[in-house]
């Protein structure tokens, strides 16, 4: 018998080959679900601006995370253990207060590749704010201010949601009230935006911007995309890479070709820039679109529904996360306090319902208003923000 026939007769005998199926097994049924770590809620353990709480987003090292406060126009610094992914409040920046300004009513947030800025849209001021990140502690310095209609800034009005490239060159920031997306460039040294221009829905060709609310980048750089919840649509620009200056392509809208966009709100491009995925809180549904990652022009493939095909937990669903290593989509459902877990084919970009967390059961706490979302950069947690619990709720990811 040959050393390889030796060995298998050897793991066969005591059991080792048995165990380590049923071990691969045990991680196939676990692969990507969530597991509730901690909520952390306003007015408990020190935490005080998050009493209705919007946005989450985590730095790119990892280190941080930072929540935006609509109503105490506000914006919260939490420090992360990279290896549970439980959070620690640092402290609060408020509109107004110590110099800040351009957050008031605060909504969508970025951390920069860099780790070095974040940019709050402050719904209420009709602005863009930019902070500097101290990337030892996490702590915030406000920066300045863009506001619409002020040095020839413009599509700022009820801003909504910021991005930047990949590259860390651009940042774009959706204008509700104005249906327009704007252009900026950054200065990776400084983190200063400087307005490049805007498009606004119905002008120079221009479709599916009404009601602009989030706005996500591909990896690539290539493409820029927009769901919009008035127009119940997704817009598609191609962007120069050099300049950050974008081309509108086309509109995908509620109804055409099957797509599912009632109240399209949240909307991410898959890290292997073959998928966009959008939720649809009309709808109840998540919608898969196939992109071309030659044009960036996208291709409905089917929606997720709740309540059919077993899928639960996407009543209302108002924002959704890829993880980062593409195996995953998870959904909020505002209406249910709940966060859907799917996973995902990397080749099709299909979604497969996995299962649902409730607030109030197995001990979870915070989900009520389930909000916005974000993945920590290392794929081992998953924070939602819960709208009606004022709180951010941490689970932690099997990988």
């Amino acid at each position: 018998m040959n050393l390889r026939g030796t060995l298998r007769a050897t793991l066969l005998a005591t059991g080792t080959v048995a165990l380590t199926a049923a071990t691969g097994a045990a991680l196939a049924a676990t692969f990507g679900k969530l597991k509730f770590q901690q909520a952390k809620f306003d007015g408990q353990g020190g935490v005080t601006g998050l009493s209705d709480p919007w946005d989450v987003v985590v730095s790119a090292d990892g280190r941080s995370v930072y929540v935006s406060g609509d109503s105490d126009n506000t914006l919260l610094t939490f420090e992360r253990n990279r290896r549970s992914g439980k959070l620690k409040f640092v402290n609060k920046k408020v509109d107004g207060q110590g110099g800040v300004d351009g957050i008031a009513a605060a909504q969508g947030l970025a951390a920069s590749p860099d780790s070095r800025n974040v940019y709050v849209a402050g719904e209420g001021d009709d602005a863009i704010a930019t902070f500097k990140r101290n990337r030892r502690t996490g702590k915030l310095k406000f920066v300045n201010a863009k506001f619409d209609g002020q040095g020839g800034v413009d599509g700022l009005e009820g801003t909504e949601d910021v991005e930047v490239s990949s590259n860390g060159r651009n940042a774009y920031v959706t204008g509700f009230d104005e249906n327009a997306l704007a252009t900026f460039k950054r200065n990776r040294r400084t983190g200063k935006l400087k307005f490049v221009n805007a498009k606004f829905d119905g002008q120079g060709g221009v479709d599916g911007l009404e009601g602009a609310f989030e706005v996500a980048a591909s990896a690539d750089g290539k493409s820029v995309y927009v769901a919009s919840e008035t127009d119940a649509a997704v817009a598609t620009f191609r962007r120069n890479g050099r300049t950050g200056r974008l081309t509108f392509v086309n509109a995908k809208f509620d109804g055409q070709g099957g797509a599912l966009l009632s109240d399209a709100t949240g909307l991410q491009v898959s890290p292997d820039d073959r998928s966009v995925y959008v939720s649809a809180a009309g709808d109840n549904a998540v919608d898969t679109f196939k992109r071309s990652r030659r044009t960036g022009r996208l291709k409905f493939v089917n929606a997720k529904v709740d309540g059919l095909g077993g899928v639960d937990g996407l009543a209302g669903t108002f924002d959704l996360t890829v993880a980062p290593d593409g195996h995953n989509v998870y959904a909020s459902g505002f209406d249910e306090a709940a966060v859907a877990t799917f996973k995902r084919s990397r080749r099709s970009g299909k979604l497969h319902f996995v299962n649902a967390k409730f607030d109030g059961q197995g001990g979870i706490d915070g989900l009520l208003g389930a909000y916005l979302m974000a993945s920590s950069p290392n794929g081992r947690s998953v924070y939602v923000t819960g709208n009606d619990d004022a709180s951010v709720v941490t689970f932690k990811r099997h990988r």
